[in-house]
């Protein structure tokens, strides 16, 4: 974990004592085992040789997707199929966008939101959604038992904005044949918490392969905020990773519109919506990160001294969330005023950010923060932890408190309470143009801090570094 806040220190230390108490019998002792760099790679390439002999045997569709073209996601294929622009773009100009951990996933929610909307925005200007597999790319939307890898020309672009968690491999092998033939592999970075906060981040491991394999080896990382992008900046002057010496580094944010279809929103959520006191409202996945913890804390101040308010999670379960998921399902307050939303829908959610009274979000740490933009989209006031990304985005257009502070927390929530609903001034930006703002700063290589290694180089002296 990265030093420098004690605050952030002591929330983790808590989190984590608090999650082995619950998980673990009395007087059990918990240990982390992480396996070795060599037992990693022997393990990774096991499953490597499982997956191609079990396909070659014809049980691909055993893999949940992962190499069967058959088994991908079909209501996902034909919806990029029909926002599709019918004319590819020729050979040297062309945009390709990784979308297989989209393809496996049964919700697009968190990164695979991101990668939807980049995908649908950009279908408009004929890019097409691939998949790697064996060192080749393979279109998603004309994928049959004939498939033909694409050939890859000079001058075309592979965007790799899927989630960490994938196999690096296959992708790993794609771009080292794009690079061969003159194509450009960029990457978009949306964190790097399992670098900064590994003791309660999942598939720390994956992260590292993949950041190693791919993020580094990438010409171009484009990270979802500048805050985002100077925390790598600072890793790789610390850390002293190998990386392509050309790789250039920009930043674009994310949109702040999702769309819903024609769907309407369930009668619980309709009911809950309703009359009664006021409704305050979180939307992220229940993970440590999200500091869920703090805000019950707030509430529980608040509900102690006899404030009237209703608070709703909406976000489905995540990792090291034992003692957090029972706290919320055996809270007094639970189903009368906490509630816990897991499966929402986007109509749902629409329906919440447009009724609410505030956004809380007591995240300790954000890439950008997609629920803060999405609230202010639907003009929902926020109540946010004092970090940088917020700053970035927000401004002094929402209510802040101190991290890891729940007693400031109940205070800025009685605040805005007792004050007017007023929509935060937050600069939006659709989907539509935030992706193409992205293919823009791709298509011309205008990335704002330029090659990384001359950014490294700057701040070096600053630091004491030796040159």
């Amino acid at each position: 974990m990265s030093g420098g806040n004690s605050n952030l220190e002591r929330y983790i230390e808590s989190y984590i004592a608090e999650e082995k108490a619950h998980a673990l019998p009395d007087g059990a002792s918990a240990r982390r085992v992480t396996p070795d760099a060599a037992t990693a790679f022997i393990a990774q390439k096991g499953r490597e040789l499982y997956w191609t002999l079990t396909r070659l045997a014809g049980f691909g569709h055993l893999h949940d997707g992962v190499w069967s073209f058959g088994q991908w996601n079909r209501a996902l294929r034909k919806f990029l199929a029909e926002h599709s622009a019918g004319v590819a773009a020729p050979p040297g100009s062309r945009v390709f966008i990784e979308v297989s951990q989209l393809l496996r996933a049964d919700k697009a929610t968190g990164i695979q939101r991101v990668t939807l909307e980049v995908c649908r925005a950009a279908l408009r200007h004929g890019g097409v959604p691939v998949f790697a597999f064996e060192g080749s790319l393979y279109g998603v939307i004309d994928t049959g038992k004939d498939a033909r890898p694409i050939e890859v020309s000079q001058g075309d672009k592979y965007i790799v904005a899927g989630a960490w968690w994938a196999t690096p491999g296959p992708v790993h092998r794609a771009m080292q044949d794009i690079s061969a033939r003159g194509g450009r592999n960029i990457v978009i970075l949306y964190d790097l918490f399992p670098l900064q906060y590994n003791e309660i981040c999942f598939r720390v491991e994956n992260f590292v392969a993949w950041f190693n394999r791919i993020v580094l080896a990438s010409d171009a990382v484009v990270c979802i905020s500048r805050s985002v992008a100077d925390e790598f900046i600072e890793l790789m002057a610390a850390e002293r990773r190998p990386f392509n010496p050309a790789l250039r580094l920009g930043w674009q944010g994310l949109g702040a519109d999702f769309s819903g279809g024609t769907e309407k929103p369930s009668r619980e959520v309709v009911a809950l919506c309703g009359e009664g006191a006021p409704l305050l409202l979180s939307v992220s996945t229940l993970e440590p990160r999200k500091g869920y913890p703090i805000a019950l804390d707030a509430f529980d101040k608040l509900w102690r001294e006899g404030v009237d308010v209703r608070y709703v999670i909406v976000g489905r379960e995540g990792w090291m969330v034992s003692a957090l998921k029972q706290r919320i399902l055996s809270h007094p307050e639970y189903g009368r005023r906490l509630f816990w939303l897991s499966n929402a829908s986007d109509a749902d959610l629409r329906h919440l950010y447009g009724r609410a009274h505030s956004l809380v979000f007591a995240t300790i740490a954000e890439g950008f923060g997609l629920a803060l933009v999405e609230a202010a989209y639907y003009g929902l006031p926020a109540i946010v932890t004092d970090i940088p990304v917020f700053r970035e985005i927000a401004g002094d257009s929402v209510r802040y408190f101190d991290l890891g502070d729940s007693d400031m927390l109940a205070r800025r929530i009685g605040e805005a309470l007792a004050a007017p609903k007023t929509p935060p001034a937050i600069p939006l930006t659709s989907w539509e143009e935030a992706t193409d703002r992205l293919l823009a700063m791709i298509a011309s290589e205008a990335y704002q801090y330029g090659e990384l290694r001359e950014r490294i180089a700057a701040i070096e002296p600053a630091e004491g570094r030796p040159s």
